[in-house]
């Protein structure tokens, strides 16, 4: 079927992009993706929490970076005592932080768009 062939096409250029034809042109691609990551969080961390009160956002903003830090912590360790038992945990672990997360966001979706917000003092 003509789709199949495209999405081969498709694929098979995704996959290029991982294979190591060129030590150079694979540290440039990767560094691009990277710089392309470090924008977007970028643009996340300072324009996203100025929608939102000073007490709200450095409330949210506390509470992200201790939360990320923790399982951060948490997950290194549990990758390394993972992976000695099986690699297929440590996928299995990583597919589920997803997967709770995601659930997480679909029940604690709160809508705060053209809603007042107090902020702080009145």
């Amino acid at each position: 079927q003509w789709y199949q062939r495209r999405v081969r096409g498709v694929f098979l250029g995704v996959a290029s992009l991982f294979v190591c034809v060129n030590l150079l042109v694979t540290k440039i691609t990767l560094f691009l993706i990277k710089l392309f990551v470090h924008i977007c969080n970028t643009v996340l961390w300072i324009a996203i929490p100025e929608c939102y009160p000073t007490t709200l956002r450095n409330t949210a903003t506390g509470f992200i970076n201790f939360w990320g830090k923790s399982a951060g912590a948490v997950a290194t360790g549990l990758v390394y005592l993972l992976f000695y038992i099986s690699p297929t945990l440590v996928i299995s672990m990583f597919t589920g932080a997803a997967l709770a997360s995601t659930i997480a966001a679909m029940i604690w979706s709160r809508e705060t768009k053209d809603e007042r917000i107090a902020d702080g003092e009145e």
